[in-house]
């Protein structure tokens, strides 16, 4: 038989986290966050496209251009030429800047230093537009927002690697206090000094933006920070500070990027007292990232790691490659996870738990010889009493609602759980 992992054991380690009061937290939301929340009730359009689908859009807007159309041709072109088969638009911005970094006043693969700025200030320009939108009135953001005003004893600290401006205007919206490593009210500056040395209260949230964002811009050498209606006001030559790659940009550009991933490395190596970071809506496809993110596990034994995943683990091979060698961090997904290094499937057990079904989605496996065949209790029989469960946080939407379901039952779940009914 192979090795199985006990759903109800992850529900209620789970649960302890959330719970304790001294336990500093901390979320990592990636691309797949905003893409898992429709624009209506009963929608099926995503609020923000994922990668691939902000690709799409800026490949049909460019190719449609009858100006910028060669030139991002070109460009996309030497990519798949170079063996990208699939440029997305961060490969096509890495692209332009190690293009830039050599140009000089020649030409890189046919594109001029002129061109090259065009296609990354259009591109970043564009990237601005799709993403730049409201949430709804409630929305996972909230529930994450929810959770941090239940738990102010210690500061949270909330990583992301999107351009947008969802948690901001979560937060925001429930008025709970933040800092982003900017300071000022007309034109907001970069303080790097403020990040590193100076104390802040515990119930102030931490955002650090790893890939750049939409309100940053880069003028004279200094980054700073608008708000929404100023943007016509204050991007006029400006430069859009989107970073998806780790190139050794210019200083000025270099310091929020490098500022960012050392708050990251500092969180996960918090001697004080053990973490818990969770990775949500990230599928481990930035290798930069996940060498940072396993170093430090490693360097911090005591930190733990939960990355939800969105499909079955199969699908994350990056993922499972960073499980394997990193016995802190956990990869789950709906059909299994690699817990403490080891992989394996979720073992069926009795359904009557109200903690367990928050944290998973039932289904019958009486009738499914094909499903229950790995987790017979012996050659001969399948116990009718037991459920197959799929994990279900690995959707975002989901997640915000165990959050809320969480902060609504605290202390009650000890009485609800049949002691009986317990897993294999």
């Amino acid at each position: 038989m192979s090795q199985l992992h006990q759903p109800l054991r992850l529900a209620e380690e789970l649960r302890t986290i959330f719970e304790n009061p001294n336990t500093p937290i901390g979320f990592f939301l990636g691309a797949g966050c905003p893409s898992s929340i429709t624009t209506d009730a009963g929608a099926t359009a995503s609020l923000i496209d994922d990668i691939a689908g902000l690709t799409k859009r800026i490949s049909d807007r460019f190719s449609s251009d009858n100006e910028m159309a060669p030139t991002y041709n070109k460009l996309f072109d030497t990519l798949v030429a170079d063996g990208c088969e699939k440029p997305n638009i961060e490969d096509l911005l890495t692209r332009i800047r190690q293009s830039k970094a050599v140009v000089g006043k020649d030409a890189v693969r046919g594109l001029t230093a002129v061109e090259l700025r065009q296609l990354e200030a259009g591109i970043c320009d564009a990237v601005s537009e799709y993403v730049n939108v409201l949430l709804p009135d409630d929305s996972p953001y909230h529930s994450i927002a929810r959770l941090i005003q239940r738990k102010r004893s210690l500061s949270t600290e909330i990583f992301t690697t999107n351009y947008d401006l969802l948690t901001e205007q979560a937060l925001e919206s429930l008025r709970v206090p933040f800092f982003d490593g900017f300071v000022g009210s007309y034109c907001p500056f970069f303080d790097r000094d403020a990040i590193e040395r100076d104390p802040l209260p515990k119930r102030w949230v931490r955002l650090w933006k790893l890939h750049g964002s939409i309100n940053w811009r880069l003028r004279n050498d200094h980054v700073y920070r608008i708000v929404p209606s100023s943007t016509k006001k204050h991007s006029s030559g400006d430069d859009v500070l989107i970073h998806p790659s780790h190139l050794k940009y210019v200083e000025s550009q270099r310091m929020p990027y490098v500022a960012m991933f050392d708050r990251l490395k500092t969180y996960i190596h918090n001697d004080a007292r053990p973490i818990a970071l969770f990775v949500i809506g990230y599928s481990f496809s930035d290798e930069h990232l996940n060498a940072t993110l396993t170093d430090s596990l490693r360097a911090n034994p005591r930190a733990s790691c939960y990355a939800f995943q969105y499909e079955n683990l199969d699908r994350y091979n990056n993922a499972i490659d960073c499980a394997n060698r990193t016995s802190n961090l956990n990869v789950l997904a709906p059909d299994g996870a690699i817990l403490d290094a080891r992989r394996g499937n979720w073992a069926p057990c009795r359904e009557d738990n109200k903690l367990l079904k928050l944290v998973f989605e039932p289904r019958s496996i009486s009738g499914d010889a094909t499903t229950t065949a790995e987790h017979r209790p012996d050659d001969n029989s399948v116990n009718p009493d037991l459920t197959e469960y799929r994990l279900q946080l690995g959707n975002f939407v989901q997640f915000g609602k165990y959050l809320d379901d969480l902060g609504h039952q605290v202390g009650r779940y000890s009485n609800d759980i049949d002691r009986d009914a317990t897993d294999i």
